[in-house]
């Protein structure tokens, strides 16, 4: 979905950037509760949970997740071709943002990708169609970067299966917030060291 909104607003500042984006994640969080609405679907139910030490235990769960992910970017880039690219295409467009930038947009994606592909798509349709849809979504601009639709796919496969191993969107919503901003501070900071490859924002 980062690929959706950058094609729509890459003209645009920072500034506008983050307003877009909140506008368009917002409307995404409400299209995942109108569907769940119209098809009685477990949305609400999905965030709910049981005890305190359970939440901490889906959140804990969910960062180790991201983590692990995020260590795993470091490891590819410079090694891998393809990482590589896709690194440096996310540094020419999001280089300029700031920490606070990237938990902002951390927190609207996490949540609302979550709640519409795990908290809907996957409650009304099930696991691989949420799954499927998911990667397609993360299709990129230039053919070059496109192993990342097969990597979205895959890392959406395992935060569907945290939804069917737990009951809870919880792990995939943590999950999802930990590596955008992981990953997002990763890129802002990258491009410091090499403000050549970010293009120029108001």
């Amino acid at each position: 979905m980062w690929f959706i909104l950058l094609v729509v607003t890459t003209r645009f500042p920072r500034r506008a950037l983050l307003r877009y984006a909140t506008i368009f994640y917002c409307l995404m969080g409400a299209v995942a509760y109108v569907w769940a609405w119209f098809t009685d679907g477990p949305l609400i139910y999905g965030i709910q949970f049981r005890t305190q030490a359970e939440l901490l235990t889906y959140v804990i769960i969910g960062l180790s997740f991201a983590l692990f992910l995020h260590l795993l970017t470091r490891f590819m880039t410079g090694r891998v071709s393809w990482s590589d690219a896709l690194m440096d295409w996310f540094q020419s467009e999001l280089g300029h943002i700031t920490t606070f930038d990237a938990l902002w947009l951390a927190l609207l994606s996490g949540f609302a990708e979550e709640l519409l592909f795990r908290g809907a798509i996957q409650a009304s349709w099930g696991l691989i169609p949420a799954t499927v849809l998911f990667g397609i979504i993360h299709w990129p601009p230039d053919k070059r970067l496109r192993a990342w639709t097969w990597m979205a796919g895959v890392v959406g496969l395992f935060l569907g299966l945290s939804v069917e191993w737990t009951g809870s969107i919880v792990p995939a919503i943590s999950a999802h917030v930990g590596i955008n901003f992981l990953n997002l501070s990763y890129i802002a900071g990258r491009a410091k060291i090499s403000p050549d490859m970010t293009r120029t924002r108001d």
